[in-house]
């Protein structure tokens, strides 16, 4: 059956172009939607530089009489709250406990005081929620105004963000400190920087410009991998699409991404799936993935069962974590994930460099691919805040960046690891259809190339000729010399045939019988068909071909030749080639007689 697939996907180079054609179609559109978005929304000021935040005071255990910022402002007059050595980072090691923390901001000149100014979290708050507490004074009294941050909160922000940032409002009271709520499932440490509305809109610019490169790309591979399974039909393109899918969610949840495109879907998604279930699903998807992509339940059976058990463990981990209340347990299950996904990684890569050793092209990239993302997971679990261009990122782009490049180089094998498998598809093919001993077609592909050939419409110029060729006293020659020489004779035909047809679009030899082979030619003329045929039987007839005792031995063919007719069958257009056949055996063997009906 015919392949639907493009040519192009013989060369692996080219399904590379063509990834990175789609990618930058892909980047240049969704980046100019972020930019315009971004553009539009950020409150853009001659302020610059960053204010420098007074030391935190904190309290770190829970304090029932501690439930607002007036409260928390008279435990710390009262001594209860102890100054901490903290300058610019919030770090709590307690989870589902509510946190106080304080700190100071003053400006040098007083007029700084009225412009835009912008608290950064430099991250994205998921399961652990910050409120800011920000003094004020209104009618005369002094006061607090709580803010959410500007991507979880219900009120349409004016900062266009992907990272959690508080908009401080004109009218704040200097000469007191603002207070920091945090609660949460999870430990926080978060980076906090005070800074000028235009520094923020700077920064964001650049997060949103190679934020949208990164998940764009790896879109581009989505939607080319998916024309792709269209074409091929093979599963392991559309497991791509689903891993790569689960990745871009859940990477799109701790990038705060989902919630700067669509707030009120990004908040709706948030509430039904969890961080936690999005890298489960993922990582399941991945392993699914791998299962089929490298064939595990053919290869390497009890390694592929060990990727779908850690992998479903992880996913039932992310499940799991939907009815755990406990702090401890919640954290261990959230560090689990993280050991697992790891895990899944090191079980795949062990089969892929045995398929590396065997020579198998596609196994390398694929390699690199999986070892990629660990470096990615393995740096979010250790809180590394990456930094490109001066600008600090969610904690999350380390993995970004790692799937980005896993995507291309998965994709990349699998264009090598389609082209193996259509090479051993032709390889298996083409032994289907070939006589061993010979090297020449054989009988069941020599009658549906007949099948084939006779349904063909007549062409005025050419038309095709069928000779049937036959060792002369091939049974007595074997019973003489023997099997073994026999089939150097035959072998020896099989090249004198090969050697003499012209290229196989228009000529093609078959072995049909034990000493029987068969011509099929696209001749102009009955002369032409004949002369190519009195050509082989002269040189297999020239040939000698030595016994067990290394005495020379000579055989001779003799071969029947006909032209298609309109009104031919297959039965019909080997039945008139082999009477042609039976007449130059009558004849006295060691020629070629034509059908007597062109004659």
């Amino acid at each position: 059956m015919k392949s639907l697939a493009p040519c192009w996907l013989d060369r692996p180079h080219t399904v590379v172009t063509r990834c990175m054609l789609v990618f930058s179609v892909f980047c240049s559109l969704v980046l100019s939607v972020e930019t315009a978005l971004a553009s539009d929304s950020l409150q853009v000021s001659s302020d610059s530089d960053n204010i420098a935040i007074a030391p935190f005071v904190t309290l770190l255990k829970q304090n029932d009489a501690v439930t607002d910022p007036a409260s928390a402002q008279g435990a710390l007059n009262r001594g209860l709250i102890a100054q901490s050595g903290f300058t610019d980072l919030v770090k709590t090691t307690k989870s589902n406990e509510t946190q106080w923390l304080a700190f100071r901001v003053s400006f040098e000149d007083d007029a700084l005081r009225h412009r835009s100014w912008v608290l950064s979290t430099q991250d994205v708050m998921h399961l652990t929620r910050i409120i800011l507490h920000v003094p004020v004074v209104v009618e005369g009294q002094a006061d607090y105004r709580a803010l959410e941050d500007t991507l979880h909160g219900p009120v349409a922000s004016t900062q266009g963000t992907t990272m959690s940032n508080f908009l401080i409002p004109e009218d704040i009271d200097t000469g007191r400190p603002l207070w920091l709520e945090v609660s949460g499932k999870l430990p926080l440490g978060a980076t906090l920087l005070w800074q000028s509305a235009h520094a923020s809109a700077q920064q964001t610019s650049v997060r949103v410009a190679l934020i949208s490169l990164l998940v764009g790309s790896v879109l581009g591979l989505i939607g080319y991998n998916l024309v792709l399974y269209f074409f091929l039909r093979d599963k392991a393109y559309l497991l791509y699409v689903a891993y790569a899918t689960g990745m871009v969610l859940w990477l799109s949840q701790v990038l705060g991404y989902m919630l700067f495109l669509n707030k009120p879907f990004g908040l709706a998604y948030y509430s039904l799936v969890t961080p936690n279930l999005s890298a489960g699903l993922a990582n399941m998807a991945g392993a699914l993935f791998t299962f089929v992509f490298l064939r595990l339940h053919l290869q390497n059976q009890w390694q592929g069962r060990m990727v779908l058990v850690v992998s479903g463990s992880n996913l039932l981990l992310g499940v799991a974590s939907y009815g755990v209340s406990d702090e401890l347990t919640f954290v261990l299950l959230h560090q689990l994930q993280y050991v697992l996904a790891g895990l899944a990684a090191l079980i795949v890569v062990v089969p892929t460099i045995q398929l590396a050793v065997k020579g198998y092209r596609f196994a390398l990239p694929f390699v690199l691919a999986w070892g990629s993302l660990g470096v990615g997971i393995i740096l979010l679990s250790l809180g590394f805040q990456p930094r490109i261009l001066g600008v600090e990122f969610p904690k999350g782009m380390n993995v970004l960046i790692a799937m980005a490049i896993e995507m291309v180089l998965m994709s990349y094998a699998l264009g090598l690891r389609f082209q193996s498998i259509r090479k051993e598809n032709h390889k298996l093919d083409k032994l289907s259809k070939t006589d061993a001993l010979t090297g020449l077609y054989n009988q069941r592909y020599y009658h549906d190339r007949l099948n084939e050939v006779v349904i063909q419409p007549l062409d005025d110029e050419e038309v095709w000729a069928c000779a049937i060729l036959d060792v002369d006293h091939f049974k007595a020659f074997n019973d003489q010399h023997g099997h073994l020489t026999g089939d150097r004779v035959l072998a020896q035909l099989g090249r004198i045939i090969q050697h003499n047809i012209r290229d196989r679009d228009r000529d093609q030899g078959f072995r049909i019988g034990g000493e029987e082979f068969s011509l099929l030619l696209k001749v102009r003329s009955l002369e032409e068909a004949t002369g190519i045929v009195e050509r082989v039987c002269a040189h297999f007839s020239r040939v000698e071909v030595h016994n067990e005792q290394g005495q020379p031995l000579r055989c001779s063919l003799s071969a029947g030749i006909t032209l298609l007719k309109s009104a031919d069958e297959k039965d019909t257009l080997i039945h008139r080639a082999d009477q042609a056949l039976y007449r130059a055996k009558s004849q006295g063997r060691d020629r070629v007689v034509v059908d007597a009906e062109l004659v």
